[in-house]
């Protein structure tokens, strides 16, 4: 019953406002991917560096509906998922009080509300992350061939959906392993050093993907600093990191100072909790410490994350954090360090802080102001827009709004069907000079990708996309990088001859309307 409760809460908390917001770049970009022919799709997600398996589960699930509400409701069914795992984690090692208190911690999590709400694998991820700690609790408890098959299964399904996810595989195998050695448990060690082996054989097809995703992306560069230096960035990455779970910084409005206050006293009981907790509730300890420190490292040698802390590539740490912090706070009020007033005070302020903070949008537009979360491109406007505007004059769509626009004007001005379309059909409308007619459906005409160029350069990539010059057309602007709409106009004012007629913005999209100069559109 407490379970359920807590799955409602989040049900609930999750399709409040899913479908405020239009769908963004990677969504779309994830539906035209998932639309591609099933034996093309693994070839399809070599252009979204990332691995297949939820573009393989979205293929399937989309045989029902297109619509926005059933795309996001896959990523709803996996946050639900995962929160069940931490629920059932927590109330095997703490009890059914803690459990409820982390299930409603994730209840109001924005971060994981906001990718709940997303068309993407970062559900999925969390889902599987969740589990994993589970049942690598459940093999150094039962030591069963059983429990080390689920392992292998989680192993590949996190391995297949983000490679993040090698984090929390290899810091629990880690600890599972040190433990086991520990105990001179060698049926265990053998179990699992066989299962490891299964799971490279497995997981050695993802090999050619990340290669060839790999070459399309800058190489990393090593990016420690002196000893003083990375003693403070280590100290300071935890507020980073966590601070966006609790209250989506750095897009809030609410100091970070008081998530580190926050993060400061729940650290000091958690090695409260290492040094005077239950032996079975230490190794939840001593895995976070080793998901943590391995998430610390491949981020500073610019391996994972881009380099920064936080953001959506800490999903894998959600829920092992979460485990851990309301842990400590449960021992809080039951365990011999008793310091129930200010155990209370902590939930009362996470589960506040979180509320205040969620992404749902008729809230956060309140309580966030102009600060929206990054991930928000209003394509459904520029649309509506241009189907109530000239529908005679051209539409040049910048390369970044392709999956979005195309998405939703699929109806109307966009009518291949997915079998007619190339499974890489958006990056060689990026790369070709629109040779193709599906670079060019109805009136639009979809650009290459001109990032980083100069403004006469510009004007040519823009201009490149039609046969002849138009009189007059419009261009719809989003994803965009450094003001490359308004480079783009300045642009065409500069060396094409145009003028600039009307400008329609909304968050992170835009559509203009350019006209000759001396002529009345």
């Amino acid at each position: 019953m407490a379970l359920g409760l807590v799955l409602l809460i989040s049900a609930l908390v999750r399709y409040w406002d899913i479908n405020a917001r239009s769908l963004w770049f990677d969504e779309a970009y994830e539906f035209w991917v998932s639309r591609s022919n099933i034996v093309d799709l693994w070839k399809a997600t070599a252009t979204s560096y990332q691995p297949p398996l939820f573009n393989f589960l979205l293929h399937f699930w989309m045989k029902v509906s297109t619509s926005e509400v059933w795309l996001r409701t896959l990523s709803v069914f996996f946050s639900l998922v995962g929160i069940a795992g931490v629920f059932i984690t927590a109330n095997k090692f703490f009890g059914v009080k803690a459990a409820v208190m982390a299930g409603l911690v994730l209840a109001v999590m924005p971060a994981d509300v906001r990718y709940a709400q997303e068309l993407g694998e970062y559900a999925l991820l969390f889902s599987i992350c969740s589990w994993l700690i589970y049942f690598h609790l459940y093999v150094i408890e039962k030591k069963s061939w059983r429990g080390w098959g689920i392992c292998l299964i989680l192993w590949l399904s996190g391995i297949y959906t983000h490679y993040g996810a090698v984090i929390v595989i290899f810091s629990l195998s880690l600890i599972n392993l040190i433990y086991s050695l520990y105990r001179r448990d060698f049926q265990n060690i053998i179990k699992q050093v066989i299962v490891s082996l299964v799971f490279f054989l497995l997981a050695l097809p993802l090999g050619s993907l990340l290669f060839e995703q790999m070459s399309r992306q800058n190489s990393s560069t090593i990016i420690f600093g002196n000893l003083w230096t990375e003693l403070k960035v280590f100290f300071q990455s935890p507020g980073k990191t966590f601070a966006f779970p609790i209250l989506g910084f750095p897009w809030t409005i609410i100091s970070i100072s008081w998530i580190n206050a926050l993060l400061i006293i729940i650290f000091f009981l958690m090695v409260n909790l290492l040094f005077k907790g239950p032996k079975k509730q230490r190794i939840l300890w001593y895995f976070f410490l080793a998901s943590y420190f391995t998430y610390y490292i491949l981020v500073r040698l610019g391996f994972y994350a881009y380099g920064g802390f936080g953001f959506r590539y800490m999903i894998v740490l959600l829920p092992i954090f979460v485990l851990i912090m309301v842990g400590v706070l449960y021992e809080s009020f039951t365990g011999q360090f008793k310091v129930p007033i200010i155990a209370l005070l902590l939930i009362g302020a996470l589960l506040g802080i979180s509320i205040y903070s969620l992404p749902n949008r008729s809230l956060s537009e309140k309580t966030r102001g102009k600060m929206a979360w990054p991930e928000i491109e209003d394509m459904r406007n520029v649309v509506d827009t241009l189907s109530k505007g000239n529908k005679h004059f051209p539409v040049y769509v910048y390369y970044g709004a392709v999956p979005a626009y195309s998405y939703y004007s699929r109806d109307t001005q966009f009518e291949l069907e997915a079998d007619d379309l190339p499974s890489t059909w958006i990056s060689t409308c990026w790369s070709e000079k629109n040779s193709f007619s599906f670079c060019t459906p109805g009136r639009s005409h979809f650009g290459l990708w001109n990032r980083g160029l100069t403004e006469g350069e510009l004007a040519l990539s823009i201009m490149g996309v039609f046969k002849e010059p138009p009189s007059n057309f419009y261009l719809v602007f989003s994803h965009t990088y450094s003001n490359e709409d308004t480079l783009s106009i300045e642009s065409l004012e500069k060396y094409a001859g145009y003028e600039l007629v009307s400008k329609d913005s909304w968050s992170n999209a835009s559509l203009y309307l350019v006209t000759k100069k001396n002529q009345i559109p």
